[in-house]
């Protein structure tokens, strides 16, 4: 059995964070995005599709 590797990755509403998000996520890594910007919610979104 494989396991997914996990990142964390503050500032992931925006900029090099959102950038990060995609690029794990096209990986096939469990992404945790953090911000306190609303626009992190449409960046999940965005990978969960």
């Amino acid at each position: 059995m494989t396991e997914k590797k996990v990142v964390i990755i503050t500032g992931s509403a925006r900029g090099i964070g959102a950038a990060c998000v995609r690029v794990f996520a096209k990986h096939d890594y469990a992404v945790i995005g953090l911000d306190i910007l609303p626009e992190g919610q449409k960046v999940a979104e965005q990978v969960n599709r």
